[in-house]
């Protein structure tokens, strides 16, 4: 202590959120929930029963801003989760799901999250301009290593601290949110394509306009020179189709998803030529050339995203269909040795800065 409570509601998104956060995440933490602390009305009328704790005054929640804009005292008229332990219970108005008093700072996330699910699209009061932006959004298939420890950092940056009774609202004058600098350094390149993806127009139905994409040298750093040659086209046409639509990039704190989690920042892989691999969409990092080369684990992976990606051409990807059916046929007709010496080509290019 010593704690304060909110005289309004207030948004989680903050300056820089496209740094780090996802197109889809940024939207929601500016459109589809909000953070207040509660009253003693709503410490009186929220349920105790099970394992959840009692509500007490001053507690920081979020909710749904469209919900609280049409109650009466800005939470009473909603139905109230506490989280996975009442999944079963009934559904007893359309407002389900609409607050939620996360536990700590770490569960804010979580919070949001199940708001999302159990309540977004079963919203009385929900714009419906806010569910197709949400849905084309969510229809984008970008990560981000860095997005949940963003949101904790984010929220501390709010004024929010851990408590035995929840989380509070300090009157101590919180820490700096994350710095853009070091998410600067992560990719300029995926803080762009956020920035593009939330100012779509809508009546585009979210197809992202030439003109407004393209970015310069300097955006996407000095890694554009080509992988493919003119004289890598030996091999087959789908495998020259397919590897021309990447170039360079590197791995950063944001790649750190999965597999990759033991990768060295600066490791080399392969970026979207046409999003340039913003927050994970379109980034691939083969750690070995037998990797690179597997039809599985590589080339299926980035032919899978190039057929969602928003930028590429279509003509393009009628291209790569098209020679993908001749690919068996035209591999059977290469010398012995092709398929290796042509990956090969694009691993030393991928990685000519490595000593070995």
């Amino acid at each position: 202590g010593p704690f304060k409570t909110l005289k309004k509601p207030i948004l989680l998104a903050l300056d820089g959120d496209e740094y780090w956060l996802t197109p889809l995440h940024c939207f929601v933490r500016k459109n589809c929930v909000e953070a207040f602390t509660a009253t003693p009305d709503d410490a009186q009328k929220t349920p105790t029963k099970g394992k959840r704790r009692n509500v007490t005054e001053g507690q920081l929640g979020i909710r749904c801003p469209h919900c609280n804009k049409k109650g009466k005292n800005g939470s009473g008229s909603t139905t109230l989760d506490k989280g996975e332990n009442d999944a079963a219970e009934k559904v007893d108005t359309p407002s389900r799901g609409s607050v939620y008093y996360p536990n700590s700072i770490t569960n804010v996330y979580n919070a949001t999250m199940n708001l999302l699910q159990r309540h977004l699209f079963f919203c009385p009061n929900m714009p419906p301009e806010i569910l197709k932006k949400y849905s084309i959004l969510k229809k984008d298939d970008a990560r981000s290593g860095t997005s949940k420890m963003y949101w904790i950092e984010s929220a501390k940056s709010l004024g929010f601290v851990d408590t035995l009774t929840g989380i509070r609202l300090s009157t101590k004058t919180p820490p700096p949110p994350p710095s853009v600098q070091v998410a600067e350094s992560h990719g300029e390149a995926a803080r762009k394509r956020t920035s593009h993806l939330l100012s779509v127009d809508e009546e585009e139905n979210g197809d992202a306009k030439d003109d407004e994409t393209e970015l310069s040298g300097k955006d996407v750093d000095d890694e554009a020179s080509p992988l493919v040659l003119p004289e890598d086209a030996k091999f087959t046409k789908f495998s020259f189709i397919l590897m021309s639509q990447m170039r360079r990039c590197t791995f950063t704190e944001a790649d750190r998803l999965g597999k990759r989690k033991g990768l060295s920042n600066g490791f080399a892989g392969l970026a979207c030529r046409h999003c340039f691999g913003g927050f994970g969409a379109g980034r691939f990092f083969p750690s070995s050339i037998k990797t690179l080369s597997d039809t599985s684990k590589t080339l299926d992976v980035i032919l899978s995203h190039l057929e969602r990606c928003r930028e590429i051409p279509k003509s393009v990807v009628d291209d790569l269909m098209k020679a993908k059916k001749t690919h068996e046929i035209e591999r059977g007709n290469c010398r012995f040795g092709s398929q290796k010496a042509f990956f090969t080509r694009i691993w030393k290019r991928l990685h000519k800065d490595r000593a070995d």
